[in-house]
């Protein structure tokens, strides 16, 4: 056995045992939900739960904590009755999984462990007080929840031309939206005009006094702080700085550039500026992004039919 798969064993048998330390074997038999008449117990979640219960009990105390573990219970719970329905709806269907399909996945996950053979598979399996028969029922069961997801999803995927284009517009919207710029500015008036070509020659020979010509020279806001004007969104600029602005460099400055207030120095202090793809450059992401979706409602809409017709109760 691997070192790495020892660690994670050790590890995984001290959280099994903090976690049963931590609740008495009748809380752990605790019944926190029934679907069509059989039982889901606190023994059945926690291992789905067990790990984000720990982030959260590291960053939240009292009322708060308490709250949090109850709705990361109650999502777990929501998975497992889902789990079990769609395994009752795979009852009444006339297909069935391969032993081989089963023995090779069992094999996967003994070779991903570092284990070197079935033998040590099982005496693996042995000291965690379970064996190949329950881990093979496991795999036949995910298995069969992502064949049933997968044949259900098949049925309403469309993925049309025009969706992905409308994707690919809102995407780019988004990413419009997202990008801003921070800035600072010297404003020369109209009264101080004159002062430009002196300002763009001492900026030309060294930018980095740009923060020092501004508190001196600049009739705009934040002189006091080198002419900072704070982040703005890039689709929000004044005209006359988005034209000079369309692929802003930090630390670069840019002007003179002719305003109603008078001539305007821009020094771009930070930027988010997300990159702009063509529509055939952004297809295959474009085309996963719209597929996730649809298998995300495929899902919600398959379990919510499921459900219509089950007897959920819960208990907690």
């Amino acid at each position: 056995m691997s070192k790495i798969f020892k660690k994670y064993v050790a590890i995984l048998l001290l959280i099994t045992g903090i976690v049963c330390a931590a609740a008495p074997q009748n809380e752990m038999n605790s019944i926190l939900a029934s679907v069509n008449g059989t039982p889901i117990s606190l023994q059945d979640v926690l291992p789905l739960t067990r790990a984000e219960e720990f982030r959260v009990f590291s960053s939240c105390v009292g009322e708060e904590l308490q709250k949090r573990i109850l709705e990361i219970r109650r999502r777990a719970t929501d998975e497992l009755i889902d789990r079990k329905l769609i395994l009752e709806d795979y009852a009444g269907k006339s297909f069935e999984l391969s032993d081989k399909d089963i023995e090779s996945a069992l094999d996967d996950m003994a070779e991903k462990s570092g284990l070197r053979s079935r033998a040590e598979f099982r005496d693996t399996l042995r000291r965690q007080g379970t064996d190949i028969e329950d881990v093979k029922k496991n795999i036949r069961e995910s298995m069969i929840v992502q064949f049933m997801l997968h044949r259900e999803y098949l049925t309403v995927k469309s993925v049309t031309p025009e969706k992905m284009y409308a994707l690919y517009l809102k995407n780019q919207k988004a990413a419009k939206d997202n990008s801003s710029v921070e800035l600072a500015m010297i404003l020369l008036d109209k009264s101080n005009s004159s002062r430009s070509q002196y300002i763009a020659g001492e900026l030309n020979k060294n930018p980095s006094r740009f923060a020092a010509l501004a508190a001196q020279y600049s009739s705009g806001p934040g002189k006091e702080e080198g002419g900072k004007l704070g982040k703005i969104r890039s689709d929000l600029l004044r005209p006359e700085f988005a034209r000079v602005l369309k692929s802003p460099e930090i630390e670069k400055v840019y002007g003179p550039i002719a305003t109603p207030e008078g001539t305007v120095f821009l020094k771009v202090l930070s930027c988010t500026s997300l990159q702009q793809k063509s529509f055939k450059e952004s297809l295959p992401e474009i085309r996963e992004q719209l597929e996730k979706e649809q298998r995300r409602q495929s899902r919600k809409n398959y379990t919510q039919r499921l459900r219509k017709n089950a007897i959920i109760r819960y208990f907690f």
